[in-house]
């Protein structure tokens, strides 16, 4: 390495230092990345990694609910519905939309018996 920095010092770099030095990012990148690709393929790494999330989740549960606790004490403050009392209401509307289609589905039956019961009175009085 400070081999190299004297060469980069020494003047204006050549097309063939600069060409040189390229090859040698790239052998250390490639280095780099097989050491890493090693390390991570390991269980060791996966065990450490699955502490590190569970560490993670473990803080920012606490963390996410008392943003919403705030958020939430924020929006009624303005007046405003939060996030759930907005899901309750689109969780109702889709329950009634429910409802209503029911209701024409019985609604059609219901029509479609009177209009064979009135064809079957008009042909027993002919």
């Amino acid at each position: 390495m400070a081999a190299w920095s004297k060469l980069m010092t020494q003047g204006p770099p050549s097309a063939d230092l600069m060409g040189q030095w390229k090859q040698f990012l790239d052998q250390w990148i490639a280095a780099w990345s097989k050491v890493l690709e090693q390390a991570m393929g390991t269980e060791t790494f996966a065990q450490a990694m699955g502490k590190q999330m569970e560490s993670f989740l473990n803080t920012s549960g606490p963390v996410k609910k008392a943003a919403e606790q705030q958020i939430d004490a924020g929006l009624a403050g303005l007046g405003l519905p939060s996030r759930s009392q907005v899901i309750g209401v689109a969780a109702q509307i889709v329950q009634l939309e429910d409802k209503i289609d029911g209701l024409e589905d019985r609604l059609d039956a219901v029509v479609k018996e009177l209009r064979e019961l009135t064809a079957a009175v008009k042909a027993a009085r002919a």
